[in-house]
């Protein structure tokens, strides 16, 4: 049997067959090896497939894999022209399991948290958002269903995420103070700017 080193260096198809199906047994160093390499795959669509061939279909539960946020640091800094985020979130969309979805979530939402208004990254963080927004009713993994509220939030829809954590048990109140919340938000964001 050859060492991963060795299937790395080969790259064929049949390595990466070969990889994919070590990889869960794979020790965390070994692991990162693996994202290291991928890292380095010129086609963003190519270093996607390989992330969620990898980090994706391996068994450990999300919240319990340390890396997911290795692939969502990699896959991040992929994200170099709105094209780019907008193919990794139509393939986020696409993917049948909730890691799947969440290993491409969690890189565009860490990307998309400091996008700035006004940047060509701007429309798609809304559609982002939405899209999360659907999501979330068709995730079953609750550390996941958890992680697309607070990235809801995290994206600036506190009052979409408080609706999405809470059901039909929102109270208006509630929607109230997140509503006034966000209005002082951006007041002392323009008055930030303005100085």
């Amino acid at each position: 049997m050859r060492d991963i080193g060795g299937l790395l260096a080969d790259g064929s198809p049949q390595a990466w067959g070969e990889i994919v199906s070590r990889y869960p047994g794979s020790d965390d160093a070994t692991k990162r090896k693996i994202l290291q390499h991928v890292a380095r795959i010129q086609r963003l669509d190519r270093t996607i497939d390989y992330v969620l061939a990898t980090v994706g279909e391996d068994p450990t539960p999300s919240e319990f894999d340390p890396m997911v946020s290795e692939a969502a640091s990699l896959l991040r800094s992929r994200l170099r022209t709105p094209a780019d985020f907008d193919h990794a979130r139509q393939a986020m969309v696409m993917q049948e399991t909730d890691k799947r979805r969440w290993v491409l979530a969690n890189a565009l939402v860490t990307f998309a948290k400091d996008v700035r208004e006004g940047s060509a990254f701007d429309p798609l963080k809304g559609s982002l958002a939405a899209k999360l927004i659907d999501l979330h009713s068709q995730t079953r993994d609750p550390f996941v269903r958890s992680s697309i509220v607070d990235a809801v939030d995290a994206l600036g829809n506190a009052d979409a995420a408080l609706i999405l954590a809470k059901g039909v048990n929102v109270r208006d109140e509630e929607l109230e103070a997140v509503r006034t919340a966000n209005a002082a938000a951006r007041g002392a964001s323009d008055r930030t700017a303005d100085r």
